[in-house]
């Protein structure tokens, strides 16, 4: 479903401990795992990159669709209110 290297756009946004990404970059698929990526974005508000592992099941309700944007500057949102 992912690819290595990919910008994704993550629909609705997803909450990870507390902090919202929209904006996710792919670091590789979990061995044995075909649902589960772990992936790296800056989250809403915040400066630093963060990896978090991102799973897909039938019962949650976030798609990914491959950013026209394919640079970490999208990371670096300013206009959230």
């Amino acid at each position: 479903m992912m690819r290595d290297g990919v910008f994704y756009d993550l629909i609705p946004p997803s909450n990870i401990q507390g902090k919202i990404f929209d904006h996710v970059q792919c670091e590789y698929q979990v061995p044995n795992s075909p649902d589960e990526y772990v992936v790296h974005g800056v989250p809403r508000g915040g400066t630093d990159i963060e990896s978090f592992v991102l799973r897909f099941s039938e019962d949650k309700g976030v798609r990914v669709t491959e950013s026209k944007d394919q640079g970490p500057e999208r990371n670096t949102h300013q206009n959230y209110e």
